[in-house]
């Protein structure tokens, strides 16, 4: 689920989408199916999905809820992944090939 609010700060729009994680779910999870699928919701918003920015994850886990910034998420997967940002870019370079757009 993804929606759109106003940052009441710097009055800018930014998107949330939303991550529901059960227990069973491993990093391969979030690795194949969470990252990809944000990649492809952020083209489509015409948002950069190399950097994240403009979009705010909502991450659900057990009785938690998170709020992550898109750039804090995605420098997640580079620091799990050991790469940098252009690795990151080879991924969603990738992610995005592997669908029509």
């Amino acid at each position: 689920m993804a929606g759109e609010l106003r940052d009441q700060t710097r009055g800018s729009l930014f998107v949330l989408y939303e991550v529901v994680l059960e227990t069973y779910h491993s990093w391969e999870y979030l690795k194949g199916q969470v990252y990809p699928s944000l990649s492809r919701y952020l083209k489509y918003k015409s948002l950069d999905p190399g950097t994240g920015e403009g979009v705010v994850v909502s991450l659900f886990f057990k009785d938690h809820f998170y709020l992550i910034r898109g750039p804090e998420f995605i420098r997640a997967f580079c620091e799990i992944e050991g790469i940098d940002e252009n690795s990151y870019n080879d991924y969603v370079a990738r992610w995005l090939s592997a669908v029509n757009l």
